[in-house]
């Protein structure tokens, strides 16, 4: 009842019923005057026009109403493809994005970009979040994000279109329930209140990125436009379920979600403040203990150990017998893509290279006490903070830890692992001008402590 449209289309008879009786009002006074006969034409005038106004605006309705409810491709019954729960049947009515006001075309604007914003015009008042906690509304939130991406290295207009299109999930999400005052209040805006329809998630946001025009027409090629179609829908509907990702997905799908995570933090927080010093709270530490953990073989698995063919991109290498060296940015690196979006932002894995990281020590305390498996001596000289600085086959291997993979506790990653062929390299250990004095001192130690024992010891003399 509320539809732009139905009010258009009553705006319209009323101004059809004024007009009518202006006309019929102006006519009977400055015309003709007051006849009987012209006075039964005024009346059938008015009258027709009333009812004709009624029935326009009751076929308006009629229509409005049955648009809205036509099945469409979403469909669920209980629970959808993503993992999402409802407690009633889902069926999204057929949904034809209205876009209001949008961008004026530009070279630098792909025209997805500019139906996007159009569209989020009409959402200025729709909030982001309706628990209360932030007065944020949507197209702010939407906006922001899409601001952010543009700071990315590497964005490009598809980066940008998933971060508009990233939250529109909420809109069907929410449900809008509005009270409308009395005629004669004209004066006084609606009472206007939010309740959540169903959760929101990324499978209904992808949904109704598809319904835009320009969506079916991003390139020219149809193989292309399919890719870029599909990589699209596939970072949009992932973006808070990474496990679930197809492996065999498009990179772009994959580095548009990275960057969809990495706008959010740039969103947040300033990058100076950012890159500052954090303490995460024990339960934020407890949660990563726990998913570090679980995934802790599934990240050894996919990590690139082959003594056969070490490289600069080598992750690691095998020495065997359950010995193994990694270098801890790339094993932080393989956990990122695996913990989920929440516990990437509060220890910031979104933003990684090969430089030591914050969230380094979090990560070594897991494979010391939780796992049991870092070894803090390697070839008789002891690490510093957990980790070695290695040459391996005159190639650096900075950082890295080295672990001790029992086979009673990891049968199945030691069973592929010593199939791998045996290093016959040499490995050397790196250390600064303190370390090394300290390891002098220590081995000067236990030569003392050698000598000082044979010198204790009596001469045991044989009688012949």
């Amino acid at each position: 009842m509320y539809d732009p449209r139905f009010r258009l289309a009553l705006l319209i008879c009323l101004i059809l019923m004024v007009f009518t009786i202006t006309r019929v009002i102006y006519h009977l006074l400055f015309q003709t005057g007051l006849t009987l006969t012209e006075y039964f034409n005024g009346v059938v005038s008015v009258s027709s026009a009333a009812l004709g106004g009624f029935i326009f605006v009751w076929i308006c309705i009629k229509f409005i109403n049955a648009e809205r409810f036509k099945k469409t491709g979403f469909e669920a019954s209980k629970t959808d493809d993503t993992g999402t729960s409802f407690n009633f049947s889902v069926s999204l009515s057929k949904f034809i994005p209205e876009i209001i006001a949008p961008p004026s075309p530009s070279s630098t604007r792909h025209p997805l970009e500019s139906e996007l914003l159009g569209f989020l015009n009409g959402f200025r008042h729709w909030p982001y979040d309706i628990s209360g906690n932030t007065n944020e509304t949507l197209f702010e939130r939407a906006t922001k994000q899409w601001q952010a991406m543009n700071t990315l290295e590497g964005c490009t207009p598809y980066h940008r279109i998933a971060a508009l299109a990233q939250d529109l999930s909420l809109i069907y999400a929410y449900a809008e329930k509005r009270k409308v005052h009395p005629f004669y209040q004209f004066w006084k805006m609606d009472d206007v209140s939010y309740s959540r329809r169903c959760d929101e998630h990324g499978g209904l946001s992808a949904f109704i990125l598809t319904t835009f025009p320009s969506f079916k027409k991003l390139h020219h090629d149809e193989d292309k436009n399919k890719s870029l179609r599909r990589a699209l829908t596939t970072a949009v509907k992932y973006r808070d379920n990474p496990n679930s990702i197809p492996n065999n997905c498009d990179p772009l799908a994959r580095d548009i979600y990275e960057s969809l995570h990495r706008a959010h933090q740039i969103s947040l927080k300033s990058a100076q403040n950012n890159e500052g010093a954090f303490t995460p709270t024990e339960e934020q530490t407890s949660l990563l203990r726990i998913n570090a953990a679980a995934y802790f073989q599934t990240v050894i698995e996919d990590l690139d150990v082959n003594p056969a063919d070490i490289t600069e991109d080598s992750a690691g290498i095998y020495l065997g017998n359950g010995i193994i060296i990694i270098r801890m940015c790339a094993i932080i690196k393989k956990y990122a893509t695996t913990l989920n979006p929440t516990i990437r932002s509060d220890f910031r894995l979104w933003s990684l290279d090969n430089r030591p990281h914050a969230s380094w020590p979090y990560f070594l305390d897991v494979f010391a006490s939780q796992l049991g498996l870092l070894k803090t001596e390697f070839n008789n000289t002891k690490s510093t903070d957990g980790l070695f600085q290695l040459t391996v086959d005159d190639l650096a291997f900075d950082n890295c830890v080295v672990l001790n993979l029992p086979v009673s506790q990891y049968p199945s990653l030691r069973q592929s692992l010593d199939s791998l062929p045996a290093y016959k390299g040499i490995i050397d250990i790196k250390q600064d001008t303190e370390s090394y004095l300290e390891h002098i001192k220590d081995k000067s130690h236990k030569v003392d402590l050698m000598i000082q024992d044979i010198n204790s010891t009596p001469p045991t003399h044989t009688l012949g």
